[in-house]
């Protein structure tokens, strides 16, 4: 479909959707989201949005990341009507199916390292990191984990127990689930250590074994370590190329299951099929979503087969692996390979990139460019020096965005980070003008004409 983008026919929101968010608010709670912009999505095509009054929005947030062959990509649309007529429900728990079991190879074969491995199903993230929970517990027969401050896997109690960032998802729901211990992650622009990379020798990594070993926990006693290869919702967080080969070896070195949350970093969007392989590791056990079915309700937990040893039923989930799902899920792979998006990731990721540091070199609200592939986080600062999180500006950009025909979302620890992770789709043309559309934001808000905020999480 050629679309003249973006489109924007009415003043936003338009009256159409002020209607239905009205409706929203009488009859849906409030917990299933945080709606930054008052939008009502009708119709979806490639990297574009259209709200039911017409105007047409270039997508730069691609259903939390999930939307990796963009928007009813006609290959998922043809495989997922052609299964509709044929299985609508074959219940991975009663019964064998030959496209389960053909996609679950196909992980097994993907995924990193030769060794023998296997799979068992979810329906997002959130559910996915439960059932690895369940797997490092039961097989190690230890107690405790450990995750990381800025880390989010999920919003069931497990994964919300495991997640380190944004305390309002936890507030009134303790208690959490318990013995799973937070330490900090390498966020070298912001080290909570007051250390400069590399001189401080990876003390974020020394850390685990110098002061949570010898002080709190006994090594014996802790599991798996749950991370995220680059955190997402923390602001888009590269660690250093060699921070994880220093965590891995002390987890060989005490018996503790390194897993890898690739819900977000998984499939290409890093400009590599896995986060994981920017640092060269191979995870015990990773935890798949988002894209594995381009954003239809598809999770995986896929591990060493000498781990994945729960006894029979103990992880069942009606409706996981639903052959419409699969169906779905088969396609994406055909779509990345065929159309070579791991590549286009690279390709468009790095031209963004350059953009943007040349942006930044213009101003002052730039503090720090970072990412990989289409996983791009631009960290807003009110000081270069003191690196004063510019929050409220940031989230001023985001809706100045939206008034000019961009979705454009932001996180971070101190929610004062762009988010880019469009569909690995996005064309040239199409990055360029969301990023025009970005800078124009930009300079809208420092010339200070701008007073709406986008408020999310």
């Amino acid at each position: 479909m050629t679309v003249d983008f973006p489109i924007i026919k009415t003043t936003l929101p338009g009256p159409k959707s002020k209607e239905y968010i009205r409706r929203d608010s009488a009859c849906i709670a409030p917990a299933v989201g945080v709606r930054w912009l008052p939008v009502v999505i009708e119709r979806e095509y490639g990297t574009f949005m259209e709200d039911i009054d017409g105007n047409v929005f270039i997508d730069f947030l691609s259903g939390a990341a999930a939307a990796i062959t963009g928007y009813c990509h006609p290959k998922i649309v043809e495989a997922v009507t052609a299964q509709v007529r044929v299985a609508t429900h074959i219940c991975d728990i009663y019964h064998y199916s030959k496209t389960i079991i053909e996609l679950a190879e196909e992980i097994c074969r993907l995924t990193p390292g030769s060794f023998p491995k296997k799979v068992i199903w979810g329906l997002a993230g959130s559910d996915a990191n439960d059932g690895a929970l369940k797997v490092v517990r039961y097989h190690t027969k230890r107690p405790r984990v450990l995750a990381y401050l800025g880390s989010y896997h999920g919003q069931t109690y497990g994964a919300l127990s495991l997640s380190g960032v944004f305390p309002n998802m936890k507030r009134g729901f303790g208690p959490i689930v318990q013995d799973i211990f937070h330490v900090p992650f390498a966020y070298c622009y912001r080290c909570q250590f007051g250390l400069r990379y590399p001189k401080c020798n990876l003390y974020c990594a020394r850390y685990i074994e110098e002061i949570v070993f010898e002080n709190l926990f006994s090594p014996e006693e802790i599991a798996a370590i749950f991370t995220e290869p680059i955190q997402g919702d923390a602001g888009i967080v590269v660690p250093p190329p060699d921070y994880f080969s220093r965590v891995m070896e002390m987890c060989r070195k005490h018996g503790i299951l390194f897993v890898a949350d690739e819900v977000q970093t998984g499939w290409g969007r890093t400009g590599k099929l896995w986060g994981a392989e920017h640092f060269n590791i191979q995870p015990d056990v990773m935890i798949l979503g988002k894209g594995l079915a381009s954003g239809i309700g598809l999770a995986a937990v896929v591990g060493k087969a000498e781990i994945m040893t729960m006894p029979p039923g103990s992880h069942a989930l009606t409706p996981a692996a639903n052959p419409i799902m699969v169906a779905a899920s088969h396609a994406t792979l055909t779509v990345l390979e065929e159309e070579k998006l791991v590549e286009n990731s690279i390709r468009i990721g790095n031209l963004m990139m350059k953009e943007l540091r040349e942006m930044g070199k213009e101003h002052e609200l730039i503090g720090e460019i970072r990412g990989r592939g289409l996983m791009i986080g631009v960290e807003l600062v009110r000081d270069q020096e003191t690196r004063e999180p510019a929050s409220e500006e940031c989230m001023k950009v985001c809706y100045r965005a939206f008034e000019k025909g961009l979705i454009l979302p932001y996180y971070g620890l101190k929610r004062n980070v762009i988010r880019i992770t469009p569909a690995l789709t996005i064309t040239e043309e199409v990055a360029k003008k969301g990023l025009e559309i970005f800078e124009q934001a930009l300079k809208d808000v420092e010339s200070g004409v701008v007073t709406k905020l986008a408020v999310g999480w």
